[in-house]
């Protein structure tokens, strides 16, 4: 079944797959950053949201079939670890093997298929300091990379007191928080003036996150290595 969201673009041949709206309104503001920073920097990125974690497993196995599949010249899956990071490594290495007929590293490194298409993989929040993909969401990474807005009280101390606040509440409820990670950064948002109420890709367009945060250094040169 096609996914109705699935359009290429010949004009942007590099095609960065996404989960959800959230990961793709995040990753237009970082292509937006990357532009004005970066002077390797090319625009012929074209970003694609796949839906949940099973779009993007079964939009993988179909993407041949889109219209303009053949002048797409790469593809660089981004979804989140969630909690079980091998299993969502070796997810994707198979549904990239089914696909393209190549081996990738779990490092997600890009290769080429008999085609010359390039294909690799990244997982959020990102990895960790041995180079290995770590469990987490986009909403961890956001959570690493925030920026102090200038508030009457400081990024440190406003970090603090949500954390402090989420483990009273888990206290209170006796049991923890299912999704704790949306929780606290969303508590966050709610905490200031200038992003109360946003959503992860208001809040990046409103300049909730430092981009060029080390943490962001990974994915930075996987979009790089994407391009011609």
């Amino acid at each position: 079944m096609k996914n109705k969201n699935v359009k290429f673009n010949p004009k942007k041949p590099y095609i960065i797959i996404c989960e959800g709206a959230d990961e793709y309104f995040f990753l237009i503001e970082y292509l937006n950053y990357l532009e004005n920073t970066e002077a390797l920097f090319k625009d012929c990125h074209y970003v694609i949201d796949f839906g949940g974690i099973d779009d993007v497993n079964n939009g993988i196995e179909d993407i041949k079939i889109y219209p303009h599949y053949e002048d797409m010249k790469g593809f660089l899956i981004i979804r989140d670890a969630e909690t079980k990071v091998n299993s969502a490594v070796e997810s994707l290495q198979y549904r990239i093997k089914e696909t393209w007929g190549i081996e990738i590293k779990e490092t997600g490194e890009i290769k080429t298929d008999k085609d010359n298409v390039k294909v690799g993989f990244f997982l959020l929040p990102g990895k960790n300091e041995q180079g290995r993909f770590r469990n987490g969401t986009l909403e961890d990474l956001c959570w690493d990379i925030l920026l102090d807005s200038k508030e009457s009280v400081s990024l440190e101390k406003l970090l603090n007191s949500v954390d402090d606040y989420i483990t009273k509440i888990e206290k209170i409820r006796e049991e923890d928080m299912k999704r704790r990670h949306k929780n606290k950064l969303h508590l966050y948002f709610s905490s200031t003036d200038l992003f109360v109420g946003s959503k992860i890709g208001e809040a990046a367009k409103y300049g909730a996150f430092d981009f060029s945060n080390e943490k962001m250094t990974d994915l930075k040169k996987m979009i790089l290595q994407m391009q011609d």
